[in-house]
């Protein structure tokens, strides 16, 4: 089993559509899937394509959990509007990040409703649609060379650098967030969860 994929609950959406902002978008195969009880989210990361013209594009979700799911229920207001500003601050910092090389381009970004066929029909989802960055995780390639380790951890540096020049701190620590492509020894920052 896929290790980033701790539950599937999404996986039956695999084929279906989802309308960000102005595009639809085809949800062609779930990426990962991990349920944060803190914030009281369900995240997933979906490959998809853009219904209209099918570019390759990754779709990042988080949908909203019946209070149960939290382990304190009873800040579960706090912790969603804690959850919305960190959605808020994600799609500013790829609003902002979007001049750097090796940052992925938002596409669109929306708040929709859960349907029937989700765990919380009424609750939100919040979405981002960002280009597909072209490689996969770092941690993904096992055999590396050392040359080659060390040229992906400078390359990484340089990323991180020119995000701190924007005044902006990446703070997800997530190893699958650096997506390397082993052909054109491209580096990526993203995010994954």
């Amino acid at each position: 089993m896929n290790p980033r994929l701790e539950v599937c609950a999404l996986i039956k959406f695999e084929g279906s559509e989802i309308r960000i902002g102005d595009h639809d978008y085809i949800l062609v195969s779930l990426f990962s899937e991990k349920v944060d009880r803190f914030f009281g989210e369900r995240r997933a990361v979906f490959y998809v394509n853009r219904a209209e013209d099918g570019k390759e594009a990754v779709v990042n979700l988080r949908l909203q959990l019946q209070s149960m799911w939290l382990y304190e229920p009873e800040s579960y207001a706090e912790y969603q509007d804690w959850g919305k500003k960190i959605f808020q601050d994600e799609v500013r910092a790829l609003q902002l990040l979007e001049p750097l090389r090796g940052i992925p381009n938002l596409y669109n970004y929306g708040v929709l409703e859960q349907t029937d066929g989700h765990e919380y029909p009424g609750g939100f989802i919040n979405a981002i649609a960002m280009s597909k960055m072209p490689g996969k995780p770092a941690t993904d390639y096992l055999d590396l060379s050392d040359m080659e380790g060390e040229c992906l951890r400078g390359k990484v540096a340089h990323i991180l650098e020119d995000i701190r020049l924007l005044s902006w701190v990446l703070d997800d620590d997530a190893p699958d967030n650096i997506i390397y492509d082993f052909l054109t020894r491209a580096v990526y920052g993203v995010s994954q969860s």
